[in-house]
């Protein structure tokens, strides 16, 4: 499972021009036009959004490596603590 495309993508409009308020002007740091992405903070390695992170974080981490469990996109996202849009072992040892 891969993150979710750059916020500002449309594939409406992907093959053809077209209106897209999710990419944003400014002036003078005045926001003019587009709107701003929701931006919600969590803890990387906190699997299910508690708030912190303990040892339950890491065996569902290495269940979900050994493909026994699953993990939906905002838990996949939290698990990826180094960020580099893929949950493996090398986030699994960060934890």
């Amino acid at each position: 499972m891969r993150r979710n495309m750059h916020y500002s993508y449309n594939s409406a409009i992907a093959s053809d021009f077209g209106d897209n308020n999710k990419i944003t002007a400014y002036v003078k740091g005045d926001l003019k036009y587009g709107t701003e992405p929701v931006v919600i903070n969590y803890v990387t390695g906190d699997v299910n959004g508690s708030g912190s992170v303990d040892a339950i974080y890491y065996s569902i981490l290495k269940k979900y490596l050994l493909g026994a469990t699953n993990l939906d996109s905002e838990a996949y996202n939290r698990a990826d603590v180094n960020g580099d849009n893929t949950v493996d072992i090398i986030d699994l040892a960060l934890i």
